[in-house]
């Protein structure tokens, strides 16, 4: 007599978990159940009775999130994308445990990555619009602009979207918190695409970046205080950086550089130049800016996802 086979995985677990489990991909069963326990705690957390701003409790949403490192961030990151794509904000643990086996897929310098987060918690509490805004920036959900967009818009002016979001966080007529997510293309290099996500509240605006291979990862740019809030003064700073690099066309000059390790904190002459890890840079240089605005961004927008 044979064992009747088991046909489908029990509810609460995908198959694919034991298969992972068994390649040592992912710890047994038990240390993977005080960990969601842990990770319950510090996802649905904090409050935002506890913040005065909703700009606070979207720092410390980002913050929180690496806060058992960034594998367990990716692992996060896949849970969250697959339930959006799926319609859902309530995430399980099983879609958590299986994104353990694929956490190195997505490593956390990429900037597309650190917008998506961002994104993603400043949307509006319903899964339409957190699934459109996932998009932003995905290739794969066709969110990323190809040559004949690029070539028949025109580029974004981040100065004026700024000025706009500050006067409505001053003004506290719309909206005290506004959240910019900033593609910067070179449509020469387009898969050299840099993005960054800057939210903009009444007492100044942080910024969520990150940058590449050989640059730094999200949580290493919080842990050095990156994201720390900054003054209206340093934003003047910050577009007259941001306005060089998105006003120079042509070649690749030095004040363009200088501009760009301004604004991202990497010297492209260094990580390009004949020692570099990188291969040399191309020279010639056509800069496309694409923003996307979440405005009057609300606590409970922040709050939306549940992990259950």
């Amino acid at each position: 007599m044979y064992p009747t086979p088991r046909l489908l995985p029990p509810p609460d677990r995908p198959i694919s978990y034991d298969i992972l489990r068994l390649m040592g991909i992912i710890p047994p069963a038990a240390q993977l159940n005080a960990l969601w326990q842990c990770l319950q705690e510090r996802r649905n957390t904090p409050d935002s009775a506890e913040y005065s701003s909703p700009l606070g409790l979207l720092y410390t949403k980002v913050l929180v999130f690496f806060s058992d490192g960034p594998d367990q961030a990716s692992a996060s990151f896949l849970a969250l994308q697959q339930f959006v794509e799926s319609g859902s904000l309530v995430i399980s643990p099983a879609a958590h445990l299986l994104g353990l086996g694929f956490a190195h897929l997505l490593p956390w310098n990429l900037c597309k990555l650190a917008t998506a987060l961002v994104l993603m918690h400043a949307a509006p509490a319903n899964a339409e619009a957190t699934l459109e805004i996932l998009g932003f920036n995905s290739r794969r959900l066709g969110g990323l602009p190809d040559l004949p967009t690029i070539h028949g818009t025109p580029s974004a002016d981040l100065s004026v979207r700024f000025a706009v979001a500050k006067k409505a966080a001053v003004d506290g007529n719309v909206g005290d918190v506004t959240v910019l997510g900033v593609n910067l293309v070179d449509v020469e290099m387009i898969e050299r695409g840099e993005k960054g996500g800057k939210s903009i509240a009444k007492r100044g605006f942080p910024g969520f970046q990150s940058w590449g291979e050989h640059g730094y990862r999200l949580d290493e740019y919080l842990e050095r205080d990156g994201a720390r809030l900054r003054s209206w003064d340093e934003a003047k700073d910050f577009l007259k950086a941001f306005g060089v690099l998105v006003g120079g066309k042509g070649l690749w000059t030095k004040e363009i550089n200088d501009a760009y390790e301004k604004y991202f904190e990497v010297d492209i002459f260094k990580i390009c130049g004949g020692k570099g890890p990188q291969r040399p840079i191309v020279p010639k240089y056509r800069p496309w800016v694409n923003i996307y605005e979440i405005n009057d961004v609300k606590s409970k927008d922040i709050e939306k996802f549940t992990w259950s």
